[in-house]
């Protein structure tokens, strides 16, 4: 099953406990091998969620919406796009990215 995510940052510190608490009970109610996460893993909810995923033993596809999209990202924090893409190929999770067409791949 694929489920899709997009979030907000800049999230107070009790929401964000809620939003990661709510992914993670989301993703755990899925079964590990039919579950692939859909995100362009922004920072906040976005990259919480494709953790969870990979957490519970999904896998994720990530959607790049734009040319230059991951140099609009903050560099600030775990959760970011570098950090959940680099688990998972350390922990051999399948990754799928979906580059906009004519998208720089750096």
């Amino acid at each position: 099953m694929k489920i899709g995510i997009a979030g907000h940052r800049g999230l107070s510190d009790d929401v964000e406990r809620l939003v990661r608490q709510q992914l993670v009970e989301a993703v755990s109610a899925r079964t590990p091998e039919d579950l692939v996460g859909v995100s362009c893993i922004a920072d906040g909810p976005d990259a919480w969620f494709a953790q969870a995923v990979l957490d519970h033993g999904g896998r994720i596809e990530v959607v790049v919406p734009a040319e230059g999209y991951r140099n609009g990202q903050p560099s600030r924090g775990y959760g970011g796009t570098a950090d959940v893409v680099a688990h998972a190929i350390r922990t051999g999770v399948p990754v799928r990215v979906l580059w906009p067409d004519n998208a720089s791949r750096d």
